[in-house]
């Protein structure tokens, strides 16, 4: 069924005053080399000339849609309009100050999804501009937005595992062609009530949705940053907002989804750095004087309130290195068998940075081993029963799991132990 598509491939461009850049991400689009394309361009109330430039540059694509929304709502209001009218197989989001870098780009994209079968392809090689009220400067460099995950195809718990733990994480929806009916069998939209970062909130529900995704390493995009874009004028109460609401937004999103008990450790490591976000936010606000209840008054909601309040207490003093300099000291003074508590992603970054200064653990614990983890000399925590008194246990776990071990160590009379989650 799928294949009876007649256009392959709808590229979606929210447009909001670009008038001066219209021509180049068009023209970009015209001389592309896949065939059967629409493109639907959706106008947000623009009070430059962005509307009419689109309607003079249509004469040179035959199937161009030009839509104009009576008032400002946002891009994702935007992207979504143009979602609820696509007729393409594969969806595609450019941005209108943006452009494509080769004539083959879309073709190259729609070639992996289409060989790979699969619902999301990601590429992140990406030329920068960077663009003030004085000059244009081009860095050719295009590594500058590139993540460490290699070209390939993934299931859905290898990719978002490379994803999280990418150095360079980027959700922009120009990095992503999607298929579909995926889209539509999943109801996935933009949440019109976020104004930034709602590429974050879309990006983390179809990851953790998609079966399939193949990442390319081509540079095929150029990236303009500019200083009165919508994103960077946008001010920090604006993002603790948005951010705190993607936080909320993907908390509910988790409840609802079955089978991701191995992805919970990432999960909650994605969930802390969006608190990480709205925290360091919030204190740079506080130190330029401006009260809690400031911020507070763009809450919409008491649920908003009472998630902030959790976050803005919370220490996140250990977010980047886990394990602190004064939990190292207290480690190396014990003069105990190390025992790790734990064997999924969290605790093979606990060994990473142990070892970094020197310290090895003992043995690696978990409650129940699978006869693969005894195979690699993992134990099962019971068997210290008769240690309790000799070993440190570190806990490397996700916070779901964290108060069932420790009711395991209790158990066995271990209460020397740390929390690292």
């Amino acid at each position: 069924m799928e294949d009876n598509y007649a256009i392959i491939l709808s590229v979606i461009i929210p447009v909001y005053n670009c008038e001066k850049y219209i021509d180049d991400c068009l023209n970009s689009l015209f001389i592309q080399t896949v065939q059967c394309m629409e493109i639907i361009c959706v106008d947000d109330n623009s009070d430059d000339g962005s509307f009419e430039r689109m309607k003079n540059l249509k004469y040179k694509f035959g199937d161009m849609h030009i839509i104009k929304n009576k008032k400002r709502h946002g891009s994702s209001y935007s992207r979504n309009r143009g979602l609820a009218i696509a007729k393409g197989k594969y969806i595609y989001f450019l941005d209108a100050d943006d452009y494509l870098k080769c004539t083959n780009a879309l073709e190259m994209m729609i070639r992996a999804a289409e060989s790979n079968d699969v619902d999301l392809v990601c590429f992140d090689k990406t030329d920068v501009i960077y663009e003030d009220s004085d000059c244009c400067t081009k860095y050719s460099n295009n590594r500058v937005l590139e993540q460490n995950i290699e070209e390939g195809l993934y299931n859905r718990e290898e990719y978002f595992a490379k994803f999280v733990m990418s150095k360079k994480r980027n959700y922009a929806p120009w990095e992503q062609l999607w298929r579909r009916s995926f889209l539509e069998l999943n109801k996935l939209l933009f949440n019109e009530s976020i104004i930034v970062a709602e590429d974050v909130l879309f990006t983390f529900q179809g990851l953790l949705k998609a079966n399939k995704v193949y990442h390319m390493k081509d540079c095929l995009y150029v990236y303009r940053i500019r200083n009165n874009s919508s994103i960077n004028s946008s001010n920090n109460i604006d993002r603790i907002i948005a951010h705190l609401r993607c936080y909320r937004e993907c908390v509910q999103f988790i409840e609802k989804i079955n089978n991701i008990n191995q992805m919970y450790d990432l999960i909650y490591r994605f969930l802390n750095e969006l608190e990480y976000i709205v925290y360091i936010n919030s204190i740079d606000m506080l130190k330029r004087g401006v009260a809690i209840s400031i911020i507070e008054r763009g809450f919409s909601s008491l649920s908003e309130r009472y998630i902030y309040s959790k976050i803005i207490m919370k220490d996140f003093s250990a977010l980047n290195s886990w394990i602190t300099p004064c939990q190292i000291r207290a480690i190396k003074s014990m003069k105990k068998k190390l025992i790790i508590y734990g064997d999924g992603l969290i605790s093979i970054d606990v060994k990473k940075m142990l070892r970094a200064v020197n310290i090895h653990e003992d043995y690696t614990a978990v409650t129940y081993p699978s006869d693969i983890q005894k195979a690699r000399g993992v134990i099962p925590i019971s068997n210290l029963r008769e240690l309790s008194e000799e070993v440190t246990v570190i806990v490397a776990a996700s916070r779901v799991n964290v108060d069932e071990m420790i009711k395991e160590l209790n158990k066995i009379n271990i209460y020397n132990y740390f929390i690292i989650n």
